[in-house]
């Protein structure tokens, strides 16, 4: 049962109010002082109530009654009708937003893709709501299902991307997790902001509106990062590395050695093609090049008496090998050389080599940045032997290990609470310690994804705009 007695400040209950009107319909009524105490109500309020109990209940039987039982008492019954017990209802404050104003606030937060991720006290300045509370405009909002969520993070695509990612997931929408899957191994970098609240981007939309195109956003990080690299495949994870950032030594070493590098590679290449050049293929392709030749240039002198003028080429200069040379980054980020040498030589390709010990199908996955698809990078590659499997541009949807980085990220978030990381070398500490709690189960269980996503590009036809 309700509890008799009425808390102050709240609204007056009927089983209250029916308390009260039957203590003053007693023979001996119940005086207002004994009432207060028995239920909390004030005398003032709960005169208020039996005077408006009596009154409506007169104002029924004068309609209802005869007249010679007008003036006998009024009984309990006809007091504590419903009408008698239900509060009165009270105009009370106008509501501060109309309609118009309601509509003028979800107009405003939907104009475009920065007013969708503004702090609700900037919208409230720029959309003309200074004269009502933050609280106000966040009921109004919760009112038209209008929420503060997640923002989504997706590349952007363009026509011949969707078209490459379509014919990508077609050719793989049946593939197996345990079989064909497992011939890859999945690799990619990390970079994660210290000190930041990574994860937590909130965009102003309606339930449905996750994949809105002012909804998704490409995120740039700003502070101090660190850059980490890492490898997983079907029932194995794979080798972790950290990038160090790199000295002004290092980069003067590295200038020296690609230097070198290339000048050996020109020796090389000048001497294969020396020795191409003896060779009986070489001396049947001059041939077959010298008649074109003489006959391009047969054709520039007949076009010369006609007043024409055309190009020939004048010389031919046969060379079958090439020998791509090295090229150093300026700017920051890794380059070929330093992705080679730092990472491939000593961890990646020695993995792979290991890995295709193991299974003669394996296949690396690398994604197109320009140090993993350089002219250098793919010849180095090639001369070791580690076959690298096609993928599809700007698809980071796609593979397996970016669920990795989001759950480490998201654990690395988590003990922001008990412990600070504000510095590079806390965070490089940090991301071993997460790298080495991932277990082979949580690697199979985003692998296992795999087929459910490929089924979901192809349905989006080729687009990004889906939970991967």
């Amino acid at each position: 049962m309700a509890p008799l007695r009425n808390t102050r400040g709240k609204e007056i209950s009927p089983r209250c109010r029916a308390v009260i009107i039957a203590f003053r319909s007693l023979p001996t009524p119940i005086s207002f002082k004994k009432i207060r105490e028995a239920t909390g109500v004030a005398i003032s309020t709960a005169h208020d109530i039996w005077q408006h109990a009596s009154a409506n209940a007169q104002e029924a039987r004068d309609v209802t009654y005869p007249l010679d039982l007008l003036n006998t008492p009024l009984l309990l019954s006809e007091l504590i009708q419903s009408s008698n017990l239900d509060s009165d209802a009270r105009s009370g404050r106008p509501a501060l937003l109309s309609k118009e104003d309601k509509d003028r606030l979800i107009a405003f937060i939907k104009r475009d893709f920065d007013t969708r991720r503004m702090q609700m006290i900037d919208i409230q300045r720029e959309a003309g709501f200074s004269h009502v509370s933050v609280t106000t405009l966040l009921r109004a909002l919760k009112e038209r299902k209008v929420g503060a969520y997640h923002e989504e993070f997706k590349p952007i695509l363009t026509a011949e991307n969707k078209k490459i990612r379509l014919e990508y997931c077609k050719e793989r929408e049946y593939w197996l997790p345990a079989r064909q899957w497992a011939d890859y191994a999945f690799k990619d970098e990390m970079s994660i902001e210290v000190g930041a609240c990574f994860g937590v981007n909130l965009v102003w939309r309606e339930q449905g509106e996750q994949w809105h195109e002012d909804c998704v956003g490409t995120k740039k990080k700003k502070g101090v990062t660190v850059m980490c690299w890492g490898m997983i495949g079907w029932n194995w994870k794979g080798p972790f590395h950290i990038w160090a950032k790199e000295t002004r030594v290092e980069k003067e070493e590295a200038t020296r050695a690609v230097g070198e590098w290339n000048k050996e590679a020109g020796r090389k290449e000048d001497e294969l093609n020396a020795v191409w050049r003896g060779t009986e293929e070489w001396r049947e392709l001059k041939e077959v090049e010298l008649a074109a030749l003489r006959a391009a240039r047969s054709l520039r002198a007949a076009a010369k008496e006609r007043g024409e003028k055309i190009t020939v080429p004048q010389s031919w200069q046969a060379k079958k090998f090439k020998i791509v040379q090295a090229q150093q980054k300026d700017t920051k980020g890794i380059d070929s050389w330093r992705y080679v040498t730092t990472l491939c030589r000593p961890l990646l390709w020695l993995t792979c080599r290991e890995r295709l010990l193991l299974n003669p199908q394996f296949l690396l996955m690398e994604d197109n940045a320009p140090s993993h698809n350089s002219c250098f990078t793919n010849q180095e590659r090639e001369n070791e032997g580690i076959p690298k499997a096609k993928w599809p541009p700007n698809s980071p949807d796609l593979n397996p290990i970016e669920h990795i980085w989001r759950l480490m990220k998201w654990r690395i978030l988590r003990r922001r609470g008990q412990e600070r990381i504000t510095t590079p070398s806390e965070m490089e500490r940090v991301l071993w310690e997460e790298w080495d709690k991932i277990t082979i189960e949580e690697i199979n269980h985003e692998i296992v994804k795999l087929p459910d996503i490929m089924i979901k590009c192809v349905a989006a036809n080729g687009g990004n705009k889906f939970q991967s």
